[in-house]
């Protein structure tokens, strides 16, 4: 007959039994809660690199238990913590592919802010990043190479009464205010020649010079000439015996016609122009540089104080404009890179055709 009674060990076995899964539960529960502090409290890209780490010593230690110097195997197979692994919610590639998941666009993924003490940097200008400019590139090169273009002429516009009768409204007039200005920004904002100790003395006596060439006839073209010898003179290290009684300084609009000044704007935009391929801007590179850099200095002279206009918000950005699109064929030229000086030029282009048509004078 069966024995219907169970046998007497029957209930510690099952006692055993849930003693052994009640241990186990806990300890996969303290697992569990350690490996989800451990995912709050470290950023998405630390844990991926403390994964990493950990996948690499769990793999050397597999290896250092089993056959020394050779892996069983690769490091990546085993994840050395299955249940940290799991509850790691950082999307694999970081920020772009978690907005890439979620259908935002990157672009809303906000950068770090700049700390307090970091300055935000300068906002770049219109066309590229800051460019040279200024009084600074009155340099004693640029001075040298003016100077002497401006005696060239001036020798032949004074060669005779015709020469003069057909000059003095142009050439003339133009030569004179490039001295003028370049004798202000020489005396007063650099030291771009040797003769800055006479600066003023270049300065009035080239006024002298404007002043003179006012008409026609002969009378016109003696004073102009005489004022002119007086003038080459002290450029050549020969000071006259009557210097003007001269202020240390002046406004530009005293001393330099507009108009005549304008006139060599026109003339260095002209040359400009005429290097119309990569070729010739690399062979007249000094030409571009030189010329560039008279047509930004002479912009913000005729912009300074005391001129007509100078008010006017339209003139002003016409001539903010002129001088940076000057500042950019400059680096442009320097550069040689001929694609931006042609840019460069087109958009001094246009801004020298709004000149002209509302300016003149």
């Amino acid at each position: 007959m069966l024995n219907r009674h169970p046998p007497y060990w029957l209930p510690m076995l099952l006692a055993a039994a849930l003693t052994l899964t009640w241990q186990c539960g806990c300890q996969s529960s303290t697992s569990t809660d350690e490996a989800e502090e451990g995912a709050v409290e470290q950023p998405a890209a630390k844990r991926s690199k403390s994964t990493a780490k950990s996948r690499k010593t769990s793999g050397e230690a597999a290896v250092a238990s089993t056959t020394p110097g050779k892996s069983l195997t690769p490091d990546d197979v085993w994840f050395p913590d299955p249940i940290k692994v799991a509850l790691d919610k950082s999307p694999l590639g970081g920020a772009s592919t978690a907005a890439a998941a979620s259908g935002t666009p990157e672009a809303s993924v906000k950068p770090p802010e700049m700390s307090a003490d970091k300055p935000k940097p300068d906002a770049p200008t219109e066309g590229g990043a800051s460019k040279p400019g200024g009084w600074d590139l009155v340099t004693a090169d640029v001075v040298t190479v003016e100077v002497k273009q401006v005696k060239t002429r001036m020798a032949d516009s004074l060669s005779n009464v015709n020469k003069y009768n057909g000059q003095y409204k142009k050439n003339i007039r133009m030569d004179a205010s490039v001295l003028a200005a370049i004798a202000t920004i020489v005396g007063t904002k650099n030291d771009g020649a040797s003769w800055k100790g006479d600066a003023k003395y270049v300065r009035d006596l080239s006024a002298n010079v404007i002043k003179e060439a006012s008409g026609l006839e002969k009378k016109h073209y003696d004073a102009t000439k005489t004022a002119w010898e007086d003038l080459d003179g002290l450029l050549s290290g020969n000071k006259p015996a009557k210097l003007p009684d001269s202020a240390p300084e002046v406004p530009f609009s005293e001393t330099v016609n507009r108009g005549g000044a304008m006139l060599r704007m026109d003339k260095a935009y002209e040359l400009l122009k005429q290097f119309s391929t990569a070729d010739a801007l690399k062979k007249n590179q000094e030409m571009a540089l030189h010329e560039a850099a008279i047509l930004a200095v002479l912009t913000k002279v005729v912009a300074s104080p005391g001129y007509p206009d100078i008010e006017e918000e339209d003139y002003q950005k016409i001539a903010t404009a002129m001088e940076q699109y000057s500042a950019e064929a400059m680096t442009a030229a320097k550069e040689q890179n001929f694609a931006a000086y042609g840019d460069a030029l087109s958009r001094m282009g246009k801004s020298c055709t709004e000149c002209h048509t509302n300016y003149k004078g």
